[in-house]
């Protein structure tokens, strides 16, 4: 648990912040699983700390979701073809 912690505090993913008021934090668990090799050994133990997001509220807590579905292939498609057809990024 003690290295999950730490590799997300190392490279500053998150800061800090107060609670607005009226608003109650999400609860949140520890799940644990452990890796094994291929041929049945044990290679490490893993720690994920994640939060309860389904007692979130629609428009109290989010509005929008967002879920990357395209593969990290067709952006490679997409750079090789702006590259190779020397297209412009507009903002």
């Amino acid at each position: 648990m003690q290295a999950e912690v730490t590799s997300s505090k190392d490279p500053n993913t998150w800061i800090l912040a107060d609670l607005p008021k009226n608003r109650k934090t999400l609860k949140d668990r520890w799940v644990y699983k452990t890796k094994t090799n291929s041929d049945g050994s044990m290679n490490k133990y893993k720690a994920r700390w994640v939060a309860k997001g389904f007692l979130q509220k629609y428009s109290i807590d989010y509005i929008e979701t967002l879920s990357n579905t395209v593969k990290p292939m067709a952006y490679r498609i997409l750079f090789i073809l702006g590259t190779y057809l020397d297209w412009e990024i507009e903002q």
